[in-house]
């Protein structure tokens, strides 16, 4: 009898690219009946939950003790030769950090090979259409290394990107890589199997969406629609009825293989969100993330375990953002740049901002305007990857937080946005990656006596309060962030410590 020789599936791409998205996607749509192993070793991004893992009876073995690109000739070549020698598994897929080197990773591998039946099957690279060209300036070797090595590049976020950005993302690719599958459908409208026939070989995924798509267009004259549904997959019928069956993280209720939170979360959601279509959901930490449609707008819905909710992300038209942040952004300096991409972002107990992503030739931004169209942050978006620094201190000082937003300020400084509890947190570091300050709402009836009394003063007490921050300074002082405001007259801001001294007017 032949000796089984183990596939081995590479799967790179820098940290929120959706490498972990697209593996458990494999997992439960095309890999079923394989005795799998998953080698995971990422900083910064959420892993793949041991849960899932359980039942899927998938084999996790994690190298978080250093990065795997770090430790090819020892550990991690070591740790392969254990997985293959103890498991005997039908396929090992590896999820590398980030940062690591695709070339590093898969000569690694071959030289196992040279000693164990395993086959280098298929690396992936998973790149977010929406920043190909932002990473390939800013990063250079590390991101050009992971695009030019891979057999197939798998884009992601496509469904929501314009066809000039991913024709753009595709021609970058090509510069690069002119011999690799690039996959530019969107996740929503491919099978698990699909994807995996073009990691392993060059199918024409376009030209078999449009058979299928003609065969169930016959079929649907014929037979009646849940038949339909069943057994085909129409991308030209109802788009609640296409997301419903392959949304790219988790299916919905109706299928039972889909991932869904507890009762009360579920309760919390409808509640909130009673037109949501073609929903989603997705364990990310201690926090459960719904995706879904509502009134023809992508959104993200954020709880934590209890169903209180947390923060909503929504993709926005340019054209239907209010008038007040339009008319901030064309007098703005930025009003030259193109704008890619908008959302609403709206945070617990926070006020509500938009967000706009604009690019001007080369360079890429991200600014901020609150409510009243007021820009109030401006963002170089050069870096998505936490420094080990940065990483270390959120680890050791918010265990249990997760990262939501990584934002590098134009002067070198970095804002990390964190749920840390029941609190959306912000954690602001110097060029240097060390800790300044962590800063977060709070309600005034939370707020010392003591503290508000400071406020009963003359120099105060015709001013109302607008908002109140809790901030942790690396010198050791606390303080309360009270911003002030009088009609006809300029917000102030006032800082008073724990004991009801006045630090800062």
């Amino acid at each position: 009898m032949a000796e089984q020789v183990t596939k081995i599936d590479i799967f790179s791409g820098f940290l929120g690219a959706g490498k972990t998205t697209l593996i458990k996607k494999l997992i439960k749509e095309a890999f079923q009946g394989e005795k799998i192993v998953l080698i995971e070793n990422e900083f910064g991004e959420i892993g793949i939950d041991g849960g899932f893992m359980r039942e899927a009876g998938i084999q996790v073995n994690e190298l978080n003790s250093g990065c795997i690109c770090c430790s090819l000739v020892g550990d991690f070549r070591e740790a392969l030769k254990k997985v293959v020698e103890t498991y005997h598994p039908d396929r090992i897929l590896i999820e590398p950090s980030g940062v690591g080197k695709l070339s590093d990773v898969t000569r690694a591998v071959e030289g196992v090979g040279e000693t164990l039946p395993v086959s280098l099957n298929s690396f992936v690279t998973v790149a977010d259409v929406n920043k190909v060209k932002m990473y390939m300036k800013n990063f250079g070797e590390f991101y050009d290394d992971q695009i030019s090595h891979a057999s197939c590049i798998i884009l992601s976020r496509t469904g929501s990107a314009d066809e000039k950005k991913v024709a753009a993302a595709v021609a970058l690719i090509q510069e690069k890589n002119p011999t690799a599958t690039i996959v530019t459908t969107d996740w929503n409208e491919l099978t698990g199997a699909q994807i995996v026939s073009v990691m392993d070989g060059k199918r024409d995924l376009v030209a078999e969406l449009l058979s299928e798509a003609q065969a169930s267009n016959a079929a649907h004259a014929d037979e009646d629609e849940e038949e339909h549904h069943h057994h085909h997959h129409d991308h030209d019928e109802d788009g609640h009825e296409c997301c419903h069956h392959h949304h790219d993280h988790d299916d919905d209720d109706d299928d039972d293989k889909g991932y869904t939170p507890g009762k009360s979360v579920v309760a919390a959601f409808e509640a909130k969100f009673p037109n949501a279509v073609a929903v989603s959901w997705e364990k990310k930490g201690e926090y459960e993330k719904a995706e879904f449609h509502q009134n023809g707008q992508e959104v993200d819905a954020w709880f934590d375990a209890s169903g209180k909710w947390m923060m909503t992300e929504t993709d926005i038209l340019f054209a239907n953002l209010p008038a007040e942040v339009k008319t901030g952004f064309n007098e703005s300096i930025y009003s030259a740049w193109q704008v890619e991409d908008a959302d609403v972002l709206e945070r617990l107990n926070m006020p509500t901002v938009y967000r706009l992503e604009i690019e001007k030739g080369n360079e890429e931004m991200l600014i901020y305007f609150n409510e009243k169209g007021e820009l109030v942050k401006e963002v170089n978006e050069e870096a998505s990857t936490l420094p080990t620094a940065v990483s270390s201190f959120i680890t050791q000082q918010y265990p249990k937080a997760l990262v939501v937003t990584v934002d590098r300020w134009q002067d070198g400084m970095l804002e990390v946005g964190i749920l840390d509890g029941s609190l959306v947190k912000e954690v602001l570091f110097d060029r240097n990656n060390g800790w300044m300050k962590t800063s977060w709402p709070v309600l005034k009836a939370d707020v010392p006596q003591v503290v508000l009394d400071v406020l009963k003063g003359e120099a105060y007490n015709s001013f109302s309060i607008a908002s109140v921050q809790y901030i942790e300074y690396a010198s050791g002082s606390d303080v309360y962030h009270f911003v002030l405001q009088k009609e006809h007259s300029m917000d102030i801001s006032v800082e008073i410590d724990p004991q009801g001294n006045l630090v800062l007017d």
